[in-house]
């Protein structure tokens, strides 16, 4: 099964609105990509196990599309040997569940933020036509995330909660393959999706709207990638009307009716930029990142592809730390504030 006529696509992205030209070695080779179409691929009698795609019970199969990229030939060669020694070692008759028709959307990461967002809703999205007779799969653990729940909910998708630890049969697989590398979108599919989130009632809520039409999303409570001087960002936050919102003290509806009206969003590279999904299109996204990042682009690349106007803004990170994945960020507020200037004149 394959219903895509051509075998690639091309994505041509909007450079970002305050390119400058000592930058522009982060932004140009993302500026034109090509990518591989996605496919609808069945397969039949292929075991789940651990979250992964098995042949014969013991023989992984299928990586490519339960991890987020395929094994080296080295490494699929080094998993075949272990794998057959297992199938000598181990008894054969394992008992598994027999499961008739059923999707596979996910990888390793999907259920995280982000890649729940960015990856599986456009892998889903792709096989929105076959989900009432192909539910999609997924695992216990993942009906512990409200945004999931909500989305499930929201876009109607139909899904099997599976354990991790049990075999199953599914003797009809319908593999959706990735729509394009992580971090990166076909702009029909992400736009589809982002009309089906977006096309919601709003739910009553106590906050004014108009508090929250610019929104600097925090990153003080996570582990990795918080903003170092964050006392004098504030500072610089409050003097332009910018709403601080830490995301983990907010139920995942406020979230959705904040993101719904946000003229401005703001903050470090890191998921929270991901809400940008629900806003309107011709709205604004700052991203604050390293100075000299030119390989985390998936909200840049976003945000072309919703019809956001992208802004970038620079910070210092630790390269012996983790740099720009792991590092906290050292924000240059001089240029900061001179961003957030030039965005909010252009939105008056």
């Amino acid at each position: 099964m394959n219903f895509i006529k051509s075998s690639t696509y091309v994505v041509e992205r909007t450079p970002p609105e305050n390119l400058k030209e000592k930058d522009l070695v982060n932004f140009q080779h993302e500026l034109k990509r090509e990518f591989s179409s996605p496919k609808i691929l069945m397969k039949r009698r292929v075991f789940v196990h651990q979250q992964k795609l098995w042949k014969y019970k013991h023989f992984n199969a299928f990586s490519n599309h339960w991890r987020m990229s395929n094994f080296w030939i080295r490494h699929k060669i080094n998993l075949f040997v272990k794998n057959l020694i297992n199938v000598i070692s181990l008894k054969n008759n394992i008992d598994y569940e027999v499961i008739p028709k059923a999707s596979w959307v996910i990888d390793q990461k999907s259920w995280k933020y982000m890649h729940w967002f960015s990856d599986a809703l456009q892998r889903i999205e792709f096989i929105k036509d076959f989900l009432n007779d192909y539910p999609v799969i997924l695992f216990k653990h993942y009906e512990n995330y409200e945004y999931i729940k909500y989305t499930l909910k929201k876009l109607e998708i139909p899904f099997l909660l599976l354990e991790r630890e049990k075999y199953y049969l599914v003797e009809e697989l319908l593999i959706s393959t990735h729509v394009a590398p992580s971090g990166n979108y076909n702009e029909k599919i992400i736009n589809d999706v982002a009309t089906k989130l977006t096309n919601t009632k709003k739910s009553t809520e106590a906050f004014d709207e108009t508090k929250y039409e610019r929104i600097w999303v925090s990153r003080q409570n996570a582990k990795i990638r918080r903003e170092s001087n964050f006392k004098d960002l504030k500072n610089v936050l409050d003097k332009y009307n910018f709403k601080i919102l830490v995301l983990e003290n907010l139920n995942y509806i406020d979230q959705v009716n904040i993101f719904l009206n946000t003229k401005i969003l703001t903050g470090i590279h890191g998921a929270g930029l991901i809400n940008m999904i629900f806003m309107k299109k011709g709205t604004k996204v700052l991203e604050v990142r390293s100075s000299h990042d030119n390989k985390n682009n998936c909200y840049f690349s976003l945000a072309s592809a919703l019809k956001i106007k992208y802004f970038y803004s620079g910070a210092e990170v630790n390269e012996d730390s983790g740099g720009a994945h792991s590092s906290d960020y050292k924000i240059d507020l001089v240029e900061l504030e001179k961003n957030l200037l030039s965005i909010i004149n252009k939105d008056t």
